[in-house]
């Protein structure tokens, strides 16, 4: 059976956790000006997020792999920076060269395993 893309994404945040944080639920995000076409283009516009009991992780995928991190880019803000409005979560304060909104980019649960109700909840929890 292979392995669901909610997992894929929970591996590769792992580094990215400090000491006993933990990953309450894992989404993936695309930047709100990006087209929908622009995305079945190019993955590069992913954004795998986790979510933890005090902050959000942000962690852009690689160029056509939507699960491997590009370790360059990447950024954390507290869940308190986080502005939940409808299907697009915004940066309340900006974080210097990334992208401001975010649109959620779920997918088919079965299938992905990524949840878009728990994420929400994490958010707002």
């Amino acid at each position: 059976m292979a392995t669901k893309l909610a997992d894929r994404i929970r591996e590769a945040l792992k580094p990215y956790l400090d000491p006993g944080e933990e990953l309450r639920s894992v989404g993936q995000v695309t930047p709100a000006s990006r087209t929908t076409l622009m995305l079945f283009l190019a993955f590069a516009g992913y954004w795998n997020v986790g979510i933890t009991q005090k902050r959000a992780i942000f962690v852009r995928s690689g160029a056509n792999k939507p699960c491997k991190p590009d370790e360059n880019v990447q950024f954390a803000t507290p869940l308190s920076n986080l502005k939940l409005d409808g299907n697009r979560i915004a940066l309340i304060a900006p974080v210097e060269g990334m992208p401001q909104d975010y649109g959620f980019f779920f997918g088919a649960r079965r299938v992905t395993g990524l949840d878009k109700d728990e994420f929400t909840a994490a958010l707002t929890t």
